[in-house]
């Protein structure tokens, strides 16, 4: 009795190329969301609801000397927020990483964990709420992605 091996090779070859069809389906699937990501962490609201809910009377001074002494009363956006948001993949010895990063200093009082409640009466889209949407959609595609790649499909 001869046994044929053509199977078993075959599955030998796809699992020693799995990795490099893998970092592929990554940047892939990634490139595919990110777009979509990136298009609702930059969606600016429209006007402000009034009255608007300051942290503190202090905060609520601060915020119009400043914008006073920069002319920019009533206040215009200049949209760098909206702009700063960039996402990068690095690669790592054992996989990759996708981040999200804006790094205009205000971000984080606007979008991020520091959020103003007068932002959150204002609509801005919060960073953490879309990223998590984001990756649960990426983690699955990448499930997908893999069992792909596992197959020989990918």
């Amino acid at each position: 009795m001869r046994a044929d091996t053509d199977v078993l090779d075959a599955i030998r070859e796809a699992a020693q190329d799995a990795p490099r069809r893998m970092r592929k389906a990554f940047k892939r699937v990634v490139k595919r969301t990110r777009q979509h990501m990136l298009d609702d962490l930059r969606d600016q609201p429209g006007r402000p609801h009034y009255p608007l809910r300051w942290k503190s009377d202090r905060q609520r001074r601060y915020v119009m000397a400043k914008l006073r002494r920069e002319g920019n009363l009533p206040y215009q956006r200049a949209g760098r927020l909206s702009a700063g948001w960039t996402t990068h993949i690095r690669d790592q010895k054992d996989g990759a990483v996708f981040e999200v990063v804006n790094n205009v200093p205000y971000a984080r009082f606007v979008q991020g964990d520091d959020t103003q409640p007068y932002h959150l009466d204002t609509g801005w889209p919060q960073a953490a709420k879309v990223t998590v949407k984001y990756r649960d959609i990426l983690i699955n595609d990448l499930i997908d992605a893999w069992g792909s790649v596992a197959l020989g499909e990918g």
